[in-house]
């Protein structure tokens, strides 16, 4: 297993060691716990996507409708986009 360094917020790391001792575990283990819980991006496998085109037409256009509505939300909350767009366009 490689070795990792982190370096967290005091006030996070509070957090993780209140969380550790409910456990009673290391703050080490409760890091490498927490860690593992994190869903792999890569898990989206080609068995994965295959099944999904398996799948009829109208679940697939409701599980993607599903997606483009959290999507959307995730853009209406976040204005950070918007600032950026709003700067000098500069073509070269």
């Amino acid at each position: 297993m490689a070795e990792l360094t982190l370096q967290l917020d005091p006030a996070l790391l509070q957090k993780v060691n209140r969380w550790a001792e409910s456990r009673g575990m290391s703050v080490n283990e409760a890091i490498a716990d927490l860690i593992g819980q994190i869903p792999d991006s890569s898990s989206k496998s080609l068995e994965h996507r295959r099944a999904f085109l398996q799948l009829p037409i109208a679940e697939r256009r409701r599980i993607l409708a599903e997606q483009a509505d959290a999507i959307a939300f995730h853009y209406e909350q976040d204005s950070e986009w918007k600032e950026l767009q709003a700067g000098d366009i500069v073509e070269y």
